[in-house]
Parts: structure tokens; sequence; C-alpha cells
């Protein structure tokens, strides 16, 4: 049997792009009150559940009193936001790189943005601790340490440090847990134990 050229066509369209139509986005990251967190929104990074002391909700501060600022638990949370790899989207979503940023200036730099960035290996802990100083898009060899992503864990979320912007770069995958420094400070650091999270959409920006 011959078939004509423009049905023939039509066959091979629909087996060819069937699949790529079926194709699933990540899912969508949400707050605590359901809703979904967006793009360059200000929240609050909160612990998922009861696994802290009287200090709960994330922040910046001078661990050592010199700059640049660790992220650390404290009693007074900060706001930070979320801008993934592709700017251009409006909503956060699950296993995608983005940059987490606190949109104030600090102490340590009259900038309106502050990036979290990975640390090199701290000497004295053997420990990389996440920090400040990054820079906001611009992916690459030369910003990798700059790129988190969200992923599911238990009834809400964990940060990770697993960038995929840069693809010749040999990086080593690690959730974002905690450690209890010399200083009694609870520092955020790459981890083999995650510490789960939730996000809280910031009252009245």
């Amino acid at each position: 049997m011959k078939l004509h050229f423009p049905l023939l066509f039509l066959l091979l369209t629909l087996f060819t792009t069937k699949p790529l139509q079926g194709a699933e986005q990540p899912e969508e990251v949400r707050d605590t009150s359901g809703n979904l967190v967006r793009n360059s929104i200000n929240y609050f990074i909160l612990p998922s559940s009861i696994q802290c002391g009287t200090r709960c909700e994330m922040a910046l501060l001078n661990t050592n009193k010199t700059c640049p600022l660790d992220v650390v638990e404290e009693e007074e949370a900060m706001q930070f936001s979320f801008v993934p790899f592709n700017f251009k989207k409006g909503v956060i979503r699950v296993s995608t790189d983005l940059n987490v940023i606190h949109s104030f200036p600090t102490n340590c730099s009259t900038s309106s943005v502050t990036v979290w960035k990975v640390d090199k290996v701290d000497v004295a802990t053997s420990q990389r601790f996440v920090t400040t100083g990054g820079v906001q898009g611009n992916p690459g060899r030369e910003t990798v340490d700059n790129w988190f992503k969200i992923e599911r864990f238990e009834s809400g979320y964990k940060l990770v440090f697993c960038p995929t912007v840069c693809r010749e770069c040999e990086v080593v995958c690690k959730d974002i847990g905690i450690f209890l420094d010399e200083n009694r400070n609870t520092r955020f650091v790459l981890s083999d134990f995650p510490f789960g999270v939730k996000f809280q959409r910031a009252c009245c920006e």
C-alpha cells in the first residue's frame, strides 16, 4: 500500500511530537498558605518541623566578626527571594537552578542585593558553609557555587546544592544542613542530613 507524502508527513509529526507534548514540568513550590512561590517575591525561610531551639529562622550573620555574612539560624528572620536560572519564569519549581537573594542593604554591603553561595572548604572544620557574596545570574564556571535548588522533603522542602547550569563543571551534590560552630552559631553547610524548610510569604511588602 502506498502512502501519499502529506499523510506520511502527518503520521511522522504525530509520533515525534507526542512525547514532547506529554512532558511534564517540575512541580511548583508552594508557600505555607498553599500559594505558588513566585520569582523575586520575598519569603521567610522557616523549618518545616520543630527541629531547632529558640533560633528557628534563616538569617545572615557575621559569624566571626568579619564579612561576608553567613547563613544561620536566628530568632529574627530575614526576607529572601528566589530568582531561577530562567528569570523570565514567574513561578518557582522544584529541581530548578536558582539564586537565593536577600534584597536589602546589609552592614557588609551597600548593595541592595546579597546573593547566597557555597564557600570553599573551611580548613578548621572541613565544612563548606553557605555564605554570601555570590553573583546573581551569569551562569558558568565562575558562578557555579551560587546556584541552589528546592526539592521535596518530608512534609515540606529542602534546599540542595547540585547546580546543573554549568555542564562542564564537576560538582558534588549535597543537601543543605546545619552545623553548630565553636561560637554556638547554627550555620548552614553542605551535608548528608538535610534541614527541612518551608516558605512563608513576607507580609506587607
